[in-house]
């Protein structure tokens, strides 16, 4: 999206992110905040051939004494949970790059502990904090393979904790056949988790470090529809304007709505769509 920034010329930093059903009705809404963490897009994990297409956002950010972990994770086994964790390797894309759990110089490994836990749908919201790593200091995670198992597990997803990496991955995505887990919610809203990327521009380097922020979606004060939609998207600044994907679930099914930058920095007074040196609306295209 040319001709907007995070906090230059046309700012959306703070503003609301509004997520839209297919009539137009706003059914939730986060606050961009930005954020020096780095963001992972999960895909599916290199040697994974089962059954669940797992996708998600996940902003990893320094926290007090070592990381906080939080975003959202789709397309997993239904009510149940699974471990979350970094790894040593510095690739996702073949299996025997990604490695093991990283925990140098930790004497019990922490990751044993990090879990998922997901509801009827299959999705999960991730928020927990590691002490003692860092980004990019002592016990670096950065530029390193997250991975997600399944409850008996398996690596089934899998993304390198890195905006750019992120970026490029969330705009090659395209869903499959097998989006769907094997055993379905038997009413609510689709289990089939979404992917937004309006990548407009090629892609930052990563000696460049690209500036991001994060919004986290709650249903729209005042919304009282059936649809229950969670995520995280991102933001993301780069040379000509930003870039906009991340992960939504609970949305219709096999169909579009508007996902728009407003003009208010709260949900409550989110107001209409933010395009201040626009002569168009450029939202009225973002899908």
């Amino acid at each position: 999206m040319e001709g907007f920034s995070l906090s230059d010329d046309s700012p959306v930093a703070g503003r609301a992110l509004v997520v839209h059903d297919e009539d137009g009705v706003r059914v939730a809404c986060g606050i961009l905040e930005s954020t020096t963490g780095e963001v992972t897009t999960i895909g599916t994990y290199p040697s994974y051939t089962g059954d669940y297409a797992i996708v998600g956002t996940i902003l990893v950010a320094p926290a007090a004494n070592g990381i906080s972990l939080r975003g959202t994770v789709a397309g997993l086994e239904a009510s149940t949970s699974g471990g979350i964790h970094i790894h040593t390797g510095t690739t996702v894309v073949a299996a025997s790059g990604v490695g093991a759990h990283y925990y140098p110089n930790e004497v019990v490994d922490p990751w044993l502990y990090t879990y998922w836990y997901s509801d009827a749908t299959g999705a999960a919201s991730i928020a927990f904090n590691v002490s003692n790593y860092t980004l990019s200091g002592s016990q670096p995670v950065a530029y390193r393979a997250l991975v997600v198992h399944l409850s008996g597990g398996s690596r089934a997803g899998a993304g390198l904790v890195s905006t750019v990496a992120a970026a490029d991955l969330a705009s090659s995505y395209t869903p499959e056949p097998t989006m769907t887990p094997s055993v379905e919610p038997t009413s609510g809203p689709s289990p089939v988790p979404t992917t937004f990327s309006y990548t407009l521009r090629s892609k930052s380097s990563e000696t460049t470090r690209p500036r991001s922020a994060v919004a986290s979606f709650t249903p729209y004060p005042g919304y009282t529809g059936s649809l229950m939609i969670n995520g995280t998207l991102v933001v993301q600044d780069t040379s000509s304007g930003i870039n906009l994907f991340g992960t939504l679930y609970g949305l219709e099914e096999n169909t579009k709505g508007g996902v728009h930058i407003h003009t208010g920095v709260t949900c409550a007074s989110a107001g209409d769509h933010y395009y201040n040196s626009h002569v168009i609306d450029p939202w009225l295209n973002t899908m």
